[in-house]
């Protein structure tokens, strides 16, 4: 069975209009339709489907510990950011998604079809998914397995992610994720394990020293911990079609 290609395209909106500044809109969407052909080839896929972030996202609402996003400087962007995003949707077919990131909708896609896939971004976040991955910014294809993908979630949540402002270890309790810390998740293939690891990191960091840990205290590092797993994690389903259907059966 052929592979379909997951295309995360809000990347290559930045690729091609960051990467081909000061040249007009038609030569854009050429270069677009070229660098889409050549990730179609090179991830060894013979049909793609595409999602773009569009308006909202539950993570905004989720993060109370420091705003999502917002180190983001949303005015850095390509000159034609909005004529190359409704050209990837008019002409490619890509779908915007709302209420969630382009990546939950790579994440839903590849995971509810039938088909095989190839995960195709310049983002390490979806290396928490397992399978067939193509990275169009390197150029490089691999696989993900699915102890490593669990592995790649709890880095993340040990470390946090700048890109996208959200907290790890560090700004949580102001000591940073030692080498030692990550080598236990490394070491480990059991994600009970590597949950537990991490959460002990956090516990030990904040309450070291402490002759006697307050209740209160603990219950809000606890509630910050699975804050911080909620905002990294990229679905596996539409959350949204999965209510409706428990409603129906209610």
């Amino acid at each position: 069975m052929e592979s379909i290609a997951i295309l995360d395209a809000d990347g290559l909106i930045y690729i091609i209009g960051f990467g081909n500044k000061g040249t007009d809109l038609e030569y854009q969407c050429n270069e677009l339709d070229s660098f889409i052909s050549k990730i179609i080839d090179r991830s060894g896929c013979s049909s793609y489907v595409g999602f773009l972030t569009g308006k909202g996202n539950f993570r905004y609402d989720v993060a109370t510990i420091q705003p999502y996003k917002g180190n983001r400087d949303n005015t850095h962007r390509p000159e034609f950011y909005d004529q190359l995003r409704s050209y990837l949707a008019d002409v490619h077919g890509m779908t915007v998604v709302e209420g969630m990131e382009a990546d939950d909708a790579c994440g839903i896609y590849h995971y509810q079809t039938q088909q095989p896939t190839v995960i195709c971004t310049l983002d390490k976040d979806l290396d928490m998914l397992e399978g067939d991955h193509y990275n169009y910014k390197r150029d490089e294809k691999y696989y993900v397995s699915r102890v490593d993908a669990i592995r790649n979630f709890y880095l993340q949540v040990l470390t946090g992610d700048s890109g996208d402002h959200i907290p790890g270890l560090f700004r949580v309790t102001g000591k940073k994720a030692s080498k030692a810390m990550k080598q236990v998740i490394l070491d480990n293939s059991k994600e009970e394990c590597m949950d537990s690891w991490v959460w002990s990191c956090y516990y030990n960091a904040m309450f070291e020293g402490c002759e006697e840990v307050d209740l209160i205290a603990m219950d809000e590092l606890h509630r910050k911990y699975q804050e911080i797993k909620t905002l990294l994690w990229i679905r596996r389903e539409d959350e949204t079609t999965s209510a409706k259907e428990e409603d129906k059966k209610a």
